[in-house]
């Protein structure tokens, strides 16, 4: 790499979006799976519907993957991580759409 800097930087980047999504996802009654990589698996509570959540996340024009099916992955939804400031914007989104669910 020519540029060190900017992929410490990026990693910087993830790792304060992860603390955010976990956080946030903890008030909510989630649990935001362990991760070393620059996406999340996020467990959501029982009774929300995750399909549904999904899908009004994408009238949103906000992606992201799931729910699965199957172990180990059954049920859970994957979140990819930018800077902190790109997914307090997703929890917004996030937070509306489960509302409106739960």
């Amino acid at each position: 790499l020519d540029h060190p800097e900017i992929m410490q930087q990026c990693v910087r980047d993830v790792e304060e979006g992860k603390d955010l999504i976990d956080e946030e996802c903890k008030k909510l009654g989630c649990r935001m799976l362990p991760s070393v990589t620059n996406f999340v698996f996020v467990q959501l509570p029982a009774a929300w519907d995750a399909q549904k959540i999904v899908k009004a996340l994408e009238a949103r024009d906000v992606w992201i993957k799931g729910p699965f099916k199957g172990v180990p992955v059954d049920g859970l939804i994957r979140i990819t991580v930018g800077p902190r400031e790109q997914m307090a914007a997703f929890m917004k989104h996030f937070k509306e759409v489960t509302e409106r669910d739960s």
